[in-house]
């Protein structure tokens, strides 16, 4: 599992790039929906933020071939050394589903 680590008062933001994934499977299918989950539970303390301040909670974003391959997940906030499990779930127009998860470490420096 990939592990990301950032402060609590940053924002990031987390592309899914899934070109491979979906150039094995069919060329007409492309992404349609991310739900994004979080261990502990967004909403719960310690709280990470999905889509902090302005940011959209995720979008879809066209490959260089036009098509709806990538996504981009924003997500803010955090508990000094708390680790956060993210897990993103990916569906796509032909009915497909994809998982996939990362570790967030929050980690303030002085």
């Amino acid at each position: 599992m990939r592990t990301f680590t950032k402060q609590a008062w940053e924002v990031w933001d987390y592309d899914i790039e899934m070109w491979d994934w979906f150039n094995a499977l069919d060329d007409a299918d492309y992404m349609v929906d991310i739900a994004a989950t979080c261990e502990p539970p967004f909403g719960t303390a310690p709280e990470l933020e999905l889509g902090p301040d302005s940011q959209p909670d995720w979008v879809l974003l066209p490959d260089r071939n036009g098509m709806l391959r990538r996504g981009k997940v924003w997500i803010g906030a955090g508990t000094d050394q708390v680790d956060y499990v993210i897990t993103l779930k990916i569906t796509t127009f032909l009915g497909r589903k994809e998982e996939h998860e990362f570790k967030i470490r929050v980690r303030d420096t002085p």
